[in-house]
């Protein structure tokens, strides 16, 4: 049996260990040790209120960030064929965006307002759409509490639904 050692104080003695498991404990042996310095302890308060926490414990894992998008749409379709469709993105840094769509045909207007902390900004977009004509679309739209609502009503589904389930609906 030929004496295998790992470490200086340890010697093995396997003669029938593959030769991968054997080059392996051989390599161990050859494996760089730490220098000296770094096995002292250090004063590490100055170090933690310098440069904060994170330095010391786990320095090089990258830190975890959240973040997180809540999206709203709400459709409407109103009886001569208009659609309004209102796209509300906010985000976990405090950014909102909201798009207003009202769609007739071919022809739509388009408002965007994206809002920031304190800043706002405002932007609007016509399609298929001179002056005279956006002047009679947007005084043909009704105002937004003008809107219907959704239909809970007896002949609608949802209200069906709810009313099976509730009956004080």
């Amino acid at each position: 049996s030929v004496p295998v050692r790992c470490c200086p104080s340890v010697v093995l003695c396997f003669p029938s260990l593959p030769s991968a498991v054997r080059a392996f404990v051989l390599q161990l042996e050859d494996a760089p040790r730490a220098p000296p310095g770094l096995k002292e302890d250090q004063d590490l308060d100055s170090q933690v209120s310098s440069a904060g926490l994170g330095t010391i414990l786990r320095p090089n894992e990258p830190r975890s960030h959240s973040y997180f998008q809540s999206v709203s749409v709400t459709t409407v379709t109103l009886p001569d064929g208009g659609v309004e469709e209102r796209r509300t993105v906010q985000d976990s840094q405090g950014r909102r965006e909201t798009t207003v769509t009202r769609r007739r045909g071919d022809q739509a207007f388009i408002s965007t307002t994206r809002e920031h902390g304190q800043s706002k900004d405002y932007r609007e977009e016509v399609l298929n759409m001179d002056d005279r004509e956006l002047a009679q679309f947007a005084g043909t739209w009704p105002q937004q509490e003008e809107l219907p609502a959704a239909n809970l009503g007896p002949s609608s589904v949802l209200g069906s639904f709810l009313r099976r389930w509730f009956s004080s609906w």
